[in-house]
């Protein structure tokens, strides 16, 4: 883990001068899972953010021995959506593919704005770019200089869904073993599981298999992985149906409740989110931030910014066994708040000064199927503390997955809910470029949201099989814009979602 101070530190070096500590390899790792395919796509952000043209993607797929099974090269040199199925490159032979970015330009961040689409007939999970080998010895010195746990992990079990985590080997093979805990007020679990991981392997490590069913709903799982060289490791880990394959995942999230990394005040963390009709909506609040009491509450805001209600949460303490399971939707009927279009929440400590990481998962699912897995997204709260740019526009962009069973939502707004309304530019772009354009106008405190399938309805119409991997792309003259984008199979109901890049 990289600490705060550290990356703050990068940020302001990054803004001050360009050609400092300059990147030319960004890459990712994708993992092949049973019972589905799995795709990356991305749109072209070096040529439409940066105006580079010198830019080539390797795709190399791994097996099972750590073997490279076949390499490819694509240019990227258009101004449209690349979406790879990596099942070309080896197929089921294949453990883990490598997309590796190249550039003689600046890519100033290793991790490339990408998503990892997992699917099959029943599911569609997608999930920023989220593990990686490292591109130096000096990179791993700052990535790798703190190990602690990982967590932000939703826990359900029964007779049909297990909680997985997928481990995965960096370049060199991994003998060591994973520390598997479960916290919960009913009692405390753990397990010690043996690896043995070629290099750029993986291994699917389930829960009901360690512990069957004894674990309550509602635990904390926390996973400790044996430290690696020259690898940033971060975990896939969610809930799948032992039925029919179908999971929703998430990267894993730093536990930081053994670290002291506190701003200098006790000013408030906060974020606005939109909400969708048909969503059930819910904040889950894990207690894995530097320790401390959090307070904690929710504002509903109506579509014109205005305030309608707030409430309180209950406290999280963190460490703890217990997480903050707070229903949107319940607080919005109790308070019989009407119209909301938006929320915020807003955390500060009962005491002391705010933790610099306060993670948490915006979680939404399906309202008239609360059997079907939910999309859980992992972001973090935004303090006033934070290092922010001189700047006055701001760029939002992020897939949205569109198909004949899939029904997709994204909605734009600014992470403060004071300020006038802005004039956003939204932009969707296809894999044959340019989608649709518009001009539309985003109220501080308020939300956008839109069903970009019924913008593009002939995309819609093609989609056959493998969906299309449209995205949104946004500007704003505000530097907190931000949007979110929630995908519901139509057939099953279970749901995956994403925050911009």
């Amino acid at each position: 883990m990289k600490l705060i101070k550290n990356i703050e530190s990068t940020r302001r070096e990054y803004h001050r001068d360009a050609q400092h500590n300059t990147v030319h390899r960004s890459s990712l790792l994708a993992p092949n899972l049973p019972d589905c395919q799995v795709d990356v796509s991305f749109v072209n952000h070096f040529l439409l953010k940066r105006g580079y043209r010198d830019v080539a993607c390797r795709i190399s797929a791994f097996d099972a021995g750590g073997q490279c099974i076949e390499s490819s090269t694509v240019a990227v040199e258009e101004p449209r959506v690349y979406a790879i199925e990596l099942g070309q490159y080896a197929d089921d032979a294949a453990q883990n593919y490598q997309l590796e970015f190249f550039s003689s330009s600046n890519l100033f961040i290793p991790f490339p704005a990408a998503i990892v689409n997992h699917r099959n007939e029943h599911f569609l999970n997608s999930v920023h770019s989220y593990n990686r080998v490292l591109n130096d010895v000096f990179e791993d010195d700052s990535v790798n200089a703190t190990h602690v746990r990982e967590a932000s992990i939703d826990l359900r079990m029964d007779e049909t869904t297990d909680t997985f985590a997928v481990f995965t080997a960096g370049p060199s093979r991994c003998r060591d073993h994973l520390e598997v805990s479960v916290r919960s007020p009913h009692g405390d679990f753990g397990a010690r599981v043996p690896l043995d991981v070629r290099r750029l392997g993986n291994r699917i490590v389930s829960l009901k298999e360690l512990f069957g069913d004894d674990i309550p709903e509602g635990g904390i799982l926390s996973l400790l992985q044996p430290q690696q060289a020259m690898f940033y490791g971060r975990m896939l880990a969610g809930q799948r149906n032992l039925v029919d394959g179908a999971f929703s995942a998430n990267h894993s999230f730093y536990d930081c409740s053994a670290i002291e990394e506190y701003w200098d005040d006790a000013s408030s963390s906060v974020r606005v989110y939109p909400l969708f009709d048909g969503f059930d909506t819910r904040i889950r609040l894990y207690p894995i931030f530097s320790p401390c009491r959090l307070l904690g509450a929710v504002d509903f805001f109506g579509p014109s910014g205005e305030q309608l209600a707030s409430v309180d949460c209950e406290p999280c303490d963190s460490p703890s066994s217990k997480r903050l399971d707070f229903s949107v939707t319940d607080a919005i009927q109790t308070a019989g708040v009407e119209q909301a279009a938006s929320f915020r929440y807003r955390a500060w400590p009962d005491g002391g000064n705010t933790p610099k990481r306060i993670n948490h998962q915006i979680v939404y699912g399906d309202a008239g199927r609360r059997d079907a897995f939910s999309a859980s997204v992992a972001i973090s709260l935004r303090n006033p503390n934070a290092f922010q740019p001189q700047k006055s526009n701001a760029l939002a962009w992020g897939q949205c997955a569109i198909g004949a069973d899939l029904d997709t939502r994204v909605g734009i707004v600014f992470d403060h809910a004071d300020g006038s309304e802005q004039t956003v530019r939204l932009r969707f772009i296809g894999e044959s470029g340019a989608a649709h354009e518009r001009a539309i106008t985003v109220r501080a405190g308020s939300a956008f949201t839109v069903n970009p399938a019924e913008l593009v309805p002939d995309l819609v119409a093609d989609s056959g099989d493998r969906p299309h991997y449209l995205w949104y792309w946004a500007n704003a003259d505000r530097n907190d814009l931000a949007a979110y984008s929630v995908t519901r199979h139509r057939q099953s109901g279970h749901c995956s979602g994403e925050h911009n890049f």
